[in-house]
């Protein structure tokens, strides 16, 4: 599934801008996430534990099966989302979009620390925890990005002046 991605490269970027394929791709994600949310479908793919669990007791697919095809058609109707975002939102949105994305190694490795502060701290709300820590792990991050993007400049203006 992972070769999937390395091979089709060329094909997917033509993939996300039609709408002839992304429309059902998109109404079939709906669906899937309705059936899992209603309880009718079962569906985990988890890459850590390398656990795979599904039951549809309409359709008669493996696990594999599933396995090979949900998460391609979603990470596609994901990729068609981004694309027209991209090309069809103002600038400044994508902007903030894009220092966001910038900053997501340094939220995806502080979140989870962070959660678990504000819990001690005595903060119950779900809603502000995540908040909490998403805002915090954010600036967090951000600071790092710009001592060193401030420290990779000053090195380059030393290289650039011998």
């Amino acid at each position: 599934m992972f070769l999937f991605g390395y091979l089709y490269f060329k094909n997917i970027q033509k993939i996300v801008t039609d709408l002839w394929l992304i429309i059902p791709s998109v109404l079939i994600t709906i669906w899937l996430i309705f059936m899992q949310h209603t309880d009718r479908f079962n569906f985990g793919f988890f890459l850590k534990s390398r656990q795979i669990h599904a039951s549809f007791h309409h359709i008669a697919l493996s696990r594999i099966s599933y396995a090979a095809i949900i998460p391609i058609l979603i990470s596609v109707v994901v990729f068609s989302f981004c694309y027209f975002l991209s090309e069809y939102t103002p600038h400044f949105v994508v902007h903030f979009l894009q220092l966001i994305g910038q900053q997501t190694l340094g939220m995806m490795y502080l979140h989870k620390a962070l959660l678990d502060i504000s819990a001690q701290m005595g903060i119950q709300s779900p809603y502000v925890q995540t908040l909490f820590a998403l805002a915090i792990s954010f600036i967090l991050s951000y600071i790092y990005m710009y001592f060193l993007n401030r420290i990779r400049l000053s090195r380059l203006n030393k290289v650039a002046k011998e």
